[in-house]
């Protein structure tokens, strides 16, 4: 699902899990509307931010170094910037991120974790919030935009997923 949490340019997500085991491998992919950083147990594994960014093109990111046995913390920071590629009349309707976790352990199980309601979120920041010991009991469900497919949005991601977004990087 396309997230988002309030109705401002940038909005904090976060989702608390548990591993049984350390996974063997495990990536996720994200994108946001203009421009996201993620965090994994407080660890910063990959942003996307600055003139480029376009959401079409997801990033996918080795993240099984930063899992671990237990419970364990996603959390991504999504951008609204108007001036990027769209007017700021727009920012309740497009603004969004959506991410999809996917990890493998040694026996061939699997784990996944999509966005979707259960995410927390807050429009505004908090010290930690990335972390896994934060509190976020105050923080509200995540509001679920659309679905993957949706309009505005459509299905071009799901094609460029892991593709450059300029010929330079």
């Amino acid at each position: 699902s396309w997230i988002w949490s309030g109705s401002s340019d940038g909005t904090y997500l976060r989702k608390t899990f548990k591993l049984d085991e350390t996974p063997a491998s495990a990536s996720t992919v994200i994108t946001g509307l203009t421009g996201f950083m993620l965090y994994v147990n407080g660890q910063k594994v990959g942003e996307e931010i600055g003139p480029w960014v376009d959401w079409k093109y997801p990033e996918r990111i080795d993240i099984k170094p930063y899992l671990r046995e237990g419970e364990n913390v996603i959390a991504a920071w999504g951008q609204y910037y108007s001036g990027q590629h769209y007017k700021p009349e727009y920012s309740d309707q497009y603004s969004a991120v959506a991410l999809a976790l996917k990890a493998v352990f040694e026996n061939g199980n699997t784990f996944t974790l999509e966005t979707d309601r259960s995410w927390k979120g807050n429009f505004e920041q908090s010290d930690g919030w990335e972390t896994l010991h934060f509190d976020d009991s105050e923080w509200m469900n995540a509001t679920v935009k659309g679905e993957i497919g949706d309009e505005p949005w459509g299905t071009g991601l799901l094609e460029n997923i892991g593709s450059s977004t300029t010929p330079y990087r």
